[in-house]
């Protein structure tokens, strides 16, 4: 229950520093949010930015697979890494409307993170397991 309660703060906190001020709106351009995130893959993302959207999804994957331990872990794995690509993607859809920028290179490092926090979180399974 304490890994559930963490990944929903994690995700709350992911969602509510890039949604603020949740103002929804429709952009004058009406390129659309699909289109503007295409054309995102011309402008390269300051590496702080990057290593930035790496250490927050990083706890995203890290709970997630201590939430579905119980599963077998090459499933657990993709399924929390599944999960946290999906919350990436759609966040950056939705900072469309909310005046933000999305960014293609922002959900390749968000899912690098949550793969890092998978990667963590599999070691420390292994490590409690008891040796045979």
């Amino acid at each position: 229950m304490k890994f559930l309660i963490a990944l929903a703060l994690s995700v709350t906190i992911i969602l509510a520093g890039s949604l603020y001020p949740f103002r929804l709106r429709l952009p004058s351009d009406g390129m659309g949010p699909v289109a503007a995130l295409v054309e995102s893959l011309g402008r390269s993302p300051p590496w702080r930015d990057f290593l930035a959207n790496i250490v927050f999804y990083a706890p995203v994957g890290l709970f997630a697979t201590l939430v579905w331990a119980g599963t077998r872990t090459r499933r657990m794995a993709q399924a929390a890494l599944l999960a946290a690509a999906t919350l990436s993607a759609s966040n950056e859809l939705m900072q469309y409307y909310v005046g933000r920028q999305t960014s293609v290179f922002d959900i390749v490092a968000n899912t690098f993170g949550a793969l890092l926090g998978i990667i963590v979180a599999i070691s420390w399974l292994q490590t409690k397991r008891p040796s045979a």
